[in-house]
Formats: structure tokens, sequence, C-alpha cells
């Protein structure tokens, strides 16, 4: 029995170039890579990829990306769940999309029947897709929603053949350079974590670069966030609102410390009470300086404050880490506005009853 010879293909880490990312929304959405907006149906996702449209189309700013001029550029647009002339057309307009640049996939025309169309199955048209993005002058956006409805015969719940898939639309982007835009709806599992809601597979997920979660924003039925979910490249980690006026995004806050596990929770009605005490703590035990970030921890932990829901709340006051030393107490934590206070030894605390009540020890001036 004759064997064909195989061998592993190695590259030298010195001799690959390196390569910045490129961005369609800088800090949000990477040009030549897969992107995923997910959510419960109702909470605007379409009329999100509309405004990634328009603004492509017209080569306008993004809310908080950096000002200048950008080149207009062309988007390829499947959509499965809206009508072209009734919905995805008015909602293009009212966001003031040259839609002389929007192409929407109606479907694959084939050569014995030029006079009709299949329904297009990524599954079994890639080849055709690239091929109408490669035709189109400058695209700059693919927009596939949502892809449950152009899976074809691939089992949206089998990670293999999701990944297959979507490792194809990942190779597309990479050789043509588009930023692909999938829309993916939730499960009902309102228990889990909001990066194993997305309906189906995992995969889904694991095979984005960046993934985004809309919902409703607690306290206002009205206002929509828009939070990341999970980012393999340099992106933004601030949640964003929005809302639906006349027709169209018209975006808040992009600088909001939310995450999507939290509006879950939120909507499930369990209460932050723990994240709120985890700030009292932190502005409390740093109040009179820098501390120890083990001790911190350790103290929050004896009070039922988890290490994690500490760092969460840490992350949310802008808390600055600083390393003085080596050993268990090399690291101190410390309140924004006191950066430049690099030098630091331990000292023991006052005997004050704040310092009874939250800590061992404290950080000062060398």
């Amino acid at each position: 029995m004759s064997h064909v010879a195989r061998r592993i293909r190695l590259r030298r880490a010195a001799d690959i170039e390196l390569r910045s990312i490129s961005w369609l929304w800088p800090g949000r959405v990477p040009l030549g890579k897969v992107t995923l907006i997910a959510g419960d149906p109702g909470m605007g996702k379409s009329f999100l990829t509309a405004y990634l449209a328009a603004t492509v189309s017209r080569g306008s700013d993004f809310p908080d990306g950096p000002p200048g001029l950008r080149k207009p550029g062309s988007v390829v647009m499947l959509s499965g769940e809206d009508d072209a002339s009734d919905t995805l057309r008015p909602r293009l307009e009212a966001h003031g999309a040259d839609l002389s640049r929007i192409h929407i996939a109606e479907g694959v025309v084939r050569e014995a029947a030029p006079t009709g169309s299949d329904v297009i199955d990524l599954d079994r048209h890639m080849e055709e897709l690239e091929s109408a993005v490669r035709e189109v002058d400058r695209c700059r956006l693919l927009v596939v929603d949502p892809i449950a409805a152009f899976l074809g015969t691939v089992d949206d719940s089998s990670n293999g053949q999701v990944r297959r898939l979507l490792r194809a639309l990942a190779d597309l982007a990479a050789r043509h350079g588009p930023a692909v835009v999938c829309v993916s709806h939730m499960n009902k599992n309102v228990q889990g974590k909001a990066i194993y809601r997305t309906m189906g597979s995992l995969a889904f997920i694991a095979a984005a670069r960046a993934a985004y979660y809309v919902t409703q924003s607690p306290g206002d039925e009205d206002e929509r966030i828009m939070a990341p979910i999970k980012a393999n490249v340099d992106l933004r980690r601030t949640a964003m609102s929005f809302r639906i006026e006349e027709g169209r995004v018209a975006w808040g806050r992009t600088d909001l410390n939310i995450t999507a596990d939290e509006m879950d929770a939120e909507h499930r009605g369990e209460k932050r009470d723990q994240f709120d005490e985890a700030l009292q703590f932190l502005r409390a035990v740093l109040a009179d300086g820098a501390r120890p970030a083990a001790d911190v921890i350790a103290q929050g932990e004896q009070a039922g404050i988890g290490a994690a829901t500490l760092r969460r709340a840490k992350k949310s006051l802008g808390i600055v880490s600083r390393k003085h030393g080596a050993g268990e107490h090399a690291w101190c934590w410390m309140l924004p506005g006191k950066e430049n206070e690099s030098m630091f030894t331990f000292v023991e605390p006052a005997h004050t009853d704040a310092a009874q009540t939250h800590g061992e020890g404290r950080c000062a001036h060398a």
C-alpha cells in the first residue's frame, strides 16, 4: 500500500510581516474580518446594519470615530427577513444612504433559467457571492441579515458545519477586504451568559473577530444598548446607546461601562447591589491613597464581594494599577488623578476607624 508523503509546513515568526488592523468603523468593526451583531427580535439590529450601509455609502464619520474625510464605499446586502421595496430601501433612505452604492442580493441566477433565481445558500453559493463582491466597485461592507436565513442545509447547532461555512466567509473577507457583518438572533436561554446565547452553535461567536449584543436599556424601553460580547482584535470595550427616531438610528453615549452579561442580569430582575457595593467599597478603601491590590481583594472577599466583581468595579471607576517592587504587595491600586504617584512603599495602617474597617495597610511615597 503506497503512502502519500505529507509534512507540516512551518514558517518562522521572524519571517512574518507585521500588519496592523484596518477598520471600517475605527475600534468597532474591522475590515477583512467577520463581525457578529446578536440580539432578540425587535432590538434594532437591522436598523444598525442600515446605518452601517448608509454611513459607508456616503463616506461619513462614525459617532465615536476620528473625524475626517472618508472615501465612500459600496455595500452588498443579503436580507432574509426584510422586503427590499417596502422596508429595506425606505430604511436606507431614512439614514441618508447613497443608494447607487448599495447592492441588494436577490438570489442566484442560473444560466439555464436566466429569468428565475435560487435562494442564496452560503454553503452552496459562496463562490457566487465572492464573485458578486469582487464585481462591485470598492466593496467595503457585506451584510448577512440574518445569517440563519442563508445556511441552507447547514445544521446551525453543529460546530463543525458552522465553522466550515464561517471559515469560508472569513476567507472571502480576507481576500477582498470588506467588513462582513452577520446578524443573529439570541436563543431563549436567558439564564446563560451572552456569549452562549447566540442562536445555534457557539461557533458563530467563535468565528467572529468581534461580536456585539444589542438589547433594551434597563429602565428605558425606548433606548437600546450595543455592548461588546467578545473581541479578538484591538476593539473598544465600551458599550453604546442608541434610539430609533423617525426610522433611523440616533446615537447617544459611546462610553458606557456596562457589559452584555450585566444587562442580561438587569433584565432577569437581578440587582446590581454587589457591584454597587464594590464601587462604594473601593472608593472608601482608596480614599486616603493607594493600597496594595492583594489586600484590597482579600478584604473585599471577606466582605462578601468577589474578586471578579471588584475588578469590574475597578475598571468602571478607572482605578490605576502601579507596581512598587516585588512580593505580595508589589501592585497598588489608586483612584484616578493620582497617576503620577509612581513610587510607593508599604506602610502599616493608621489607627483610624476607616483603617480598622477596610484595611491592613496602605501604599505611600517612598
